[in-house]
């Protein structure tokens, strides 16, 4: 079972890739549309059973890819060249049981030909409650994501969130939601007017929003499929398949 995983890892992998062109000469406000489509949408997602790894032998790994609506970006500045406007990238997660009720996930984007996308982040959860009637915990979630676009489009997600979980036989059910900050930063070569001589020099932003999000699990042994949407408040679905040992 866990080579079948391994063979549909490296398989999916190797054939998901983003290649988008970003708007040109847009405003300062058409910017931060930009920066929050491409790195507060991709923030990092929990699509995970909600139940605890459990202690230090508690360990997870997975695939995951998540599908971002991208179309209002056809009304930014000049527009783009890319028909297909949606952000859609493979993601590797794994996690680890530190203590007791303590996990930690750590996840990155694969380097895959023609994807410009320079993508990790990290999660801690702590199930701090559990009911003993009902098979329901909740959690505290904090979390970070960097993003980075072709050294165009950059950003650093933060997360503070709660989670509330339901088990029962082989799934589970959660949802919850929290505070996001982005610090993000922009090409002056995107602007109006275009700006070409240093493609270095960036326009910053800072943006707070809130978040929340509904997903569920099924386990079959020690494999599980993970499905979530998130309100940003633009939809975002995800998906994963992973492996609890």
């Amino acid at each position: 079972m866990k080579n079948y995983f391994l063979g549909f890892v490296l398989i999916f992998v190797g054939s998901t890739a983003w290649p988008m062109d970003l708007p040109t000469n847009m405003t300062i406000s058409d910017l931060r549309e930009v920066i929050r489509i491409v790195t507060t949408n991709t923030s990092t997602k929990i699509l995970s059973n909600p139940y605890p790894l459990g202690g230090y032998p508690g360990f997870e790994v997975g695939v995951s890819l998540e599908t971002v609506d991208a179309s209002d970006l056809a009304s930014l500045g000049a527009g783009t060249t890319s028909t297909d406007l949606e952000i859609q990238f493979p993601k590797i997660s794994v996690g680890k049981g530190l203590y007791k009720n303590v996990d930690i996930f750590f996840h990155f984007a694969p380097l895959s030909g023609g994807l410009d996308v320079n993508e990790f982040g990290s999660l801690l959860r702590w199930s701090f409650y559990e009911t003993q009637r009902i098979p329901m915990n909740i959690s505290f979630v904090t979390h970070g994501n960097h993003m980075n676009y072709g050294d165009k489009i950059l950003g650093t997600t933060l997360g503070i969130e709660m989670l509330l979980a339901v088990n029962v036989n082989k799934l589970a059910v959660y949802f919850g939601g929290g505070h996001l900050q982005t610090t993000g930063q922009a090409s002056v070569s995107l602007m109006e007017p275009a700006i070409s001589a240093n493609e270095r020099q960036l326009v910053e932003t800072t943006l707070q929003q809130m978040h929340t999000f509904v997903g569920l699990t099924f386990h079959q042994d020690n494999l599980f499929v993970a499905a979530q949407l998130d309100r940003y408040p633009d939809p975002v679905f995800s998906a994963k398949l992973g492996l609890r040992l």
